[in-house]
């Protein structure tokens, strides 16, 4: 039987964890958990393979819905939003400054 746990993020914008199962990885994400006041879930899973195919569907589900290009273009595109953002801003707090 294997021990594992992942910590649950209380965000509808946060992906699915991972699970861990080493003894060290658990051990720093019990502490991380402590610390930040977050959710750690435990799991028992008979085979190693049950937690192999739940690793997959995650990975698969979550983590390669797009490439890293597209992820790059996004970044990029809010990066330009939010500079035109403090253009804006800085343009009206100009506006209204007092003499």
């Amino acid at each position: 039987m294997v021990r594992a746990c992942r910590l649950v993020y209380d965000t509808p914008h946060a992906l699915p964890r991972l699970w861990e199962w080493q003894e060290p990885p658990i051990g720093h994400l019990i502490r991380h958990a402590r610390t930040f006041s977050r959710l750690v879930v435990h799991r028992h899973c008979p085979p190693w393979e049950a937690l192999a195919g739940e690793h997959a569907r995650l990975w698969e589900t979550h983590y390669l819905r797009s490439p890293m290009s597209q992820l790059w273009e996004m970044w990029e595109a809010g990066l330009a939003e939010s500079r035109a953002l403090v253009i804006e801003t800085q343009a009206m707090a100009e506006e209204h400054q007092f003499p």
